[in-house]
């Protein structure tokens, strides 16, 4: 079975702000923290953000009963000014997170109101958003459903027509159609959300292409119910689900593409489930080469192998830019480290990952037992290993397990307010992927290195630094899909701080400044002629960037595969220079 994800799917820049501003002010104010009404429309999102700490009040100004004091998150959707007010008279801090789109709408409303026009809006009349842009009116506007509601409204002189932000254009048309025949000069507002209508547009698309159509959101998202009934209504098999647990069998039987597409309140980790139990229920029973190989690639990631592997590939290459004979222990005590070093410290971080990666989430309760005894052994291992190489080797490894170790450990009790915010290593703003990156570089240039006496200098710093800019660029894009788990655990990761737009740019100059490190370190005599034949890595790391940044992979086994293939394909290249050279 082929899945199609729509590109476009899940939380839009309005929910996305919202649950940001939500999240920052359960890691960082004091208590209690309201959100006046359910924030976004997704029973899950909500669930998550009660555990952390938001408490949900009841819309309305009853809601605001025996609240003394604290903070109060306005929800995406808006709320009308009378309801404004009442916050502020009981001196509650306020946090406007209303969607800078629907900010718009009451403001058209807002400024017309007060030249006397009256205000019809297209929508739900009970939805949120649309009772917010109603209070704008000043108890001159009115709601319609439809065309047929036009004729039931009141006389007026002056007429100005919007619309719920999540409707959509083909309906809007007959309702503009309508008001235009009762009131000639009405002054019609496109205020339908651009990214609605591109999200409609493309799961009519995406429906014509496939078989079966899987609408993930919560039941009562208005605008998750438009995007399923627009693939109904291109004539494809449709479900709507809120949960991985929705999904039949027997519904998904014999469809050999299935499109994925989701509500702009659903979040990324739900979508993963979804799309991760589709792929279950189509390997279920599946004996195929196909399949077989899925399944095997899918436990080589989860459990760390292929990137331990990867490690190992890397470290020959390390040698042999240094220009030092590569041996099987370099191979060894990277694949042991590397793969000790990573199970360890998914299950000491696993808080994260049970929202950036539930599939890996899943993977580690599953085989709890197995995986930690893996991770001891091959620590003890790499450690064994690095004593045939030296007493420094020893050392260096001995330092870098303790301190990877020490990463996700409480370093500062929580009596210590000074440091609520930093009693970690991973608390550090940006730290998880700098030291990762810094661990395999350090272990991959070095561990050759310390076989050689009087090797380590420049080369190594070139080598390490190549290394560094590498896993840079791969745990970088790692942190991008992620975002939205790392923000729910209050981890400050690069696109956290500097944006997903930003971050990316960033990537791209990373693979840059490789080219250069590599194509000096040649010039400069510092590495051998091996790193000219590395500038293919260099061009390969462009390409996934490339089709990321194109949205063409966003993730998924696959392309997991793809991205940790770059130290595959490094180890390769270097195999080939060497047999070319007789070494």
């Amino acid at each position: 079975m082929k899945i199609e994800l729509a590109r476009s799917s899940g939380f839009c820049m309005g929910v996305r702000r919202a649950v940001e501003l939500a999240l920052e002010a359960v890691h960082t104010r004091p208590g209690p923290i309201y959100s006046y009404g359910p924030l976004i429309h997704n029973p899950q999102a909500m669930k998550l953000l009660s555990d952390k700490g938001l408490i949900a009040l009841d819309s309305g100004i009853e809601g605001l009963a025996g609240i003394r004091g604290g903070t109060v998150i306005i929800r995406a959707h808006g709320i009308p000014p009378g309801e404004w007010r009442a916050l502020e008279a009981k001196g509650l801090d306020l946090i406007d997170a209303t969607c800078p789109r629907v900010i718009r709408v009451q403001a058209i409303i807002r400024r017309h109101a007060g030249r006397g026009y009256t205000t019809v809006i297209w929508g739900n009349p009970t939805h949120p958003e649309v009772i917010g842009l109603l209070g704008q009116a000043e108890d001159n506007g009115f709601v319609i459903q439809g065309p047929d509601d036009v004729a039931g409204l009141p006389e007026a002189e002056r007429v100005i027509l919007v619309a719920q932000t999540t409707q959509n254009h083909q309906a809007f048309d007959d309702v503009i159609a309508a008001v235009r025949r009762r009131w000639p000069e009405v002054e019609v507002f496109d205020t339908i959300c651009g990214a609605t209508q591109r999200r409609q547009d493309e799961v009519r698309r995406l429906a014509r292409a496939v078989e079966a159509m899987v609408v993930v959101g919560g039941h009562s998202s208005g605008n998750t119910k438009r995007l399923a009934a627009a693939a109904e209504a291109e004539g494809v098999k449709t479900v709507h689900v809120e949960t991985e647990a929705e999904l039949d069998p027997d519904w998904l039987a014999g469809a050999e593409t299935v499109g994925v597409t989701a509500g702009a309140s659903t979040p990324n980790w739900m979508i993963r489930r979804v799309t991760r139990e589709i792929e279950r229920l189509a390997r279920k029973g599946d004996t195929s080469f196909q399949s077989l190989a899925h399944r095997v690639l899918r436990f080589l990631l989860l459990s760390n192998l292929y990137a331990a592997f990867g490690a190992g590939m890397l470290c020959l290459s390390g040698a042999l830019l240094q220009g030092i004979k590569p041996q099987p222990v370099f191979f060894g005590v990277a694949f042991f480290y590397i793969h000790a070093m990573h199970i360890l410290n998914n299950f000491l971080d696993k808080e994260a990952s049970t929202f950036s990666e539930p599939d890996r989430a899943s993977f580690l309760d599953t085989y709890k037992t197995g995986l930690l005894g893996s991770g001891v052994v091959s620590a003890l291992v790499s450690l064994a290993l690095s004593l045939t190489i030296g007493w420094k080797a020893l050392a260096l490894l001995t330092l870098m397990s303790v301190g990877g170790l020490l990463y996700s450990v409480p370093l500062a009790p929580k009596s210590w307010p000074r440091f609520a915010r930093l009693r970690r290593l991973k608390d550090i703003p940006s730290s998880k992927t700098i030291m990762l990156s810094g661990g395999w570089a350090l272990c991959l240039s070095l561990v050759p290195a310390l076989s050689a006496e009087g090797l380590t200098g420049w080369p190594t710093l070139l080598v390490g630094l190549a290394i560094f800019l590498l896993v840079f660029i791969r745990s970088g894009l790692g942190d991008i899909m992620e975002i939205q788990g790392d923000r729910i655990v209050g981890r400050e990761t690069i696109p956290i701080i500097i944006g997903e737009q930003k971050t990316q740019r960033l990537l791209n100059v990373a693979a840059g400044l490789l080219v250069v490190v590599l194509v000096g370190g040649w010039l400069s005599g510092l590495l051998t002629s091996l790193a000219l034949l590395l500038l293919a890595c260099a061009a390969y790391t462009a390409f996934y960037l490339f089709l990321f940044r194109r949205r063409l992979m966003m993730g998924g086994t696959f392309f997991e595969a793809l991205v940790d293939a770059v130290f595959i394909l490094a180890g390769l290249l270097s195999w080939f220079w060497a047999g070319v050279r007789g070494g």
